[in-house]
């Protein structure tokens, strides 16, 4: 026969595995989550391309005064980015633009995307 000690210890170590399993389980299901959104979003994207090429390219653009970043992506910003910061974000990178912002006379290089090949 058990004590009460050994069967209380026998309690807190399955009550203490059973934890382990639902932590386990949460976090496989949260992960799962991430990678199923992330793959969707991916998935969409590749389809459109499947079904009717997407091609990228670039153009220049004179900075004029008034403009920003955020009225140049109004300007020429498409559907093959999430949002504004995604495309600001990459012609940020592709001008070599550390701040936020841009002066007139300054020209960008701006990303575009067209089904038509050129």
């Amino acid at each position: 026969m058990f004590g009460l000690w050994e069967v209380t210890q026998m309690k807190m170590k399955h009550l203490l595995s059973i934890r382990t399993i639902i932590a386990i389980l949460t976090l496989l299901i949260i992960l799962g989550g991430v990678l199923l959104g992330s793959s969707w979003s991916d998935a969409r994207r590749s389809q459109a391309s499947a079904d009717h090429p997407i091609y990228k390219y670039y153009t220049t653009v004179t900075v004029e005064d008034g403009d920003t970043l955020w009225t140049l992506a109004d300007a020429y910003m498409d559907d093959q980015y999430q949002n504004k910061r995604e495309f600001i974000t990459e012609v940020k990178q592709l001008n070599q633009i550390d701040e936020n912002r841009i002066h007139e006379g300054t020209q960008l290089v701006i990303p575009y995307y067209s089904a038509e090949y050129l």
